[in-house]
């Protein structure tokens, strides 16, 4: 699975070094919010994190991400 979001974020986000690689991981389970932040920092990109829909809104608005990876069943205000 991890594989596979690296290979969907290297198709939007690119290699280029000169582009901001931010992401925004948005999840209600720490545990899975935590492992893909980790991987995502091991590699480089800049990670931003937020636990529901509401918390997103104000990081994305605030910080600007390139991509977001959106978990979609979540408390307060979910994915879709």
């Amino acid at each position: 699975m991890i594989c596979r979001i690296i290979e969907i974020i290297n198709a939007f986000v690119g290699y280029n070094t000169f582009m901001a690689r931010k992401i925004l991981v948005v999840d209600d389970t720490i545990n899975i919010r935590m492992m893909i932040s980790d991987f995502l920092s091991s590699r480089e990109y800049e990670v931003l994190t937020a636990s529901d829909g509401e918390e997103a809104l104000a990081v994305y608005h605030d910080q600007n991400p390139d991509l977001v990876l959106l978990d979609i069943m979540m408390p307060n205000m979910d994915g879709y």
